[in-house]
């Protein structure tokens, strides 16, 4: 076991509580190192943005897609809809449409990590849309990863 990520090395394990959802915001360096490290370990990366869009090339939904396959997923439904929108409470595109989808993995033993640009967690609907998972799937351990600069 990676005690660092605490995950099975070994690889996915169906069926085994404790659950894992990481979450993570790419604008820190470091961010790519650590993305490539859970897709090793077998994470699935779940892209929370409402727009699987950036400035920065490598972050773009195509490209993610293209470099992870199958480790690569974009759930539109739990953007935040008014991300860039100061003022605004958080509010997800349709979380009743999208949270079943991650709930169902979940319970199936999968791991994921919820991803979007943010870099404080505290102020992210990625942190909303953990809290939303623990409360329908209590064993879902939620890990908050730290982005280690290089």
């Amino acid at each position: 076991m990676n005690q660092r990520l605490l995950i099975p090395t070994e690889g996915r394990r169906r069926h085994a509580a404790p659950r894992y959802l990481y979450t993570l915001g790419y604008h820190e360096a470091g961010s790519v190192t650590l993305v490539e490290t859970l897709v090793a370990l077998d994470v699935t990366l779940v892209d929370i943005r409402e727009f699987a869009i950036s400035q920065r090339g490598c972050w773009q939904g195509w490209w993610l897609a293209e470099r992870f396959g199958r480790y690569y997923w974009h759930v539109p439904e739990l953007g935040n809809v008014w991300y860039q929108q100061p003022g605004h409470a958080l509010r997800l595109a349709n979380p009743e449409r999208g949270l079943p989808l991650l709930l169902a993995r979940l319970a199936d033993g999968e791991a994921l990590a919820l991803m979007c640009g943010c870099p404080q967690v505290e102020r992210c609907h990625r942190k909303l849309v953990a809290d939303l998972v623990q409360e329908r799937l209590p064993c879902v351990q939620v890990i908050h990863l730290p982005v280690t600069p290089r």
